[in-house]
């Protein structure tokens, strides 16, 4: 769509690939993960936790001949997980508002302080697994257009939500 290629073009203005290792959280039908690809990432490991999504991805990989580039990961991410060589580089575009909806426990609760801690929570965590986040967090608590993230529903409102949340773990160098 072009909301993904004008992402795809900023990110591509502002972010080497060359020679990176790539980490695509929610990659959907792959289409960042190509891109670092196209970008000459070294490698890309993409986590899809819809099985068609990761499938096409795997299909298109092998299609390419990239099953040595880009590995796909049929399961959420573990957000809980440390890993072992941080990854220089992490797509993380609209995933953490489906907290507890698409991945991880289950949310019983509608407390928006506790919602934008766990989402917090697992934002920070990403400061030991990459060194580069490319982050967008939707608008809506786990896609629901009645339940905003925000009072107002203001990018406002959202960056000082990030800015201030994850200023001890992450250096913000672009807001697009």
């Amino acid at each position: 769509s072009c909301d993904e290629q004008a992402r795809r073009f900023y990110v591509e203005e502002k972010i080497d690939f060359v020679n990176k290792n790539v980490l695509d959280i929610g990659a959907n039908i792959g289409y960042f993960s190509f891109a670092a690809v196209q970008n000459k990432a070294r490698h890309i490991t993409a986590y899809e936790g819809n099985l068609e999504h990761a499938e096409f991805i795997k299909l298109a990989a092998a299609f390419l001949n990239l099953e040595d580039k880009l590995i796909v990961k049929s399961t959420y991410y573990p957000f809980i997980e440390k890993e072992l060589t941080p990854f220089d580089i992490t797509f993380l575009f609209n995933v953490l508002h489906h907290l507890g909806d698409d991945y991880g426990e289950r949310f019983t609760f509608r407390d928006l302080t506790k919602i934008h801690a766990a989402i917090l929570k697992q934002l920070n965590l990403m400061a030991f697994n990459s060194k580069t986040l490319l982050f967008q967090l939707g608008f809506n608590w786990q896609g629901n257009k009645n339940f905003p993230l925000f009072t107002h529903g203001t990018k406002k409102e959202q960056i000082q939500f990030i800015t201030n949340g994850t200023s001890d773990y992450w250096d913000i160098q672009h807001i697009g």
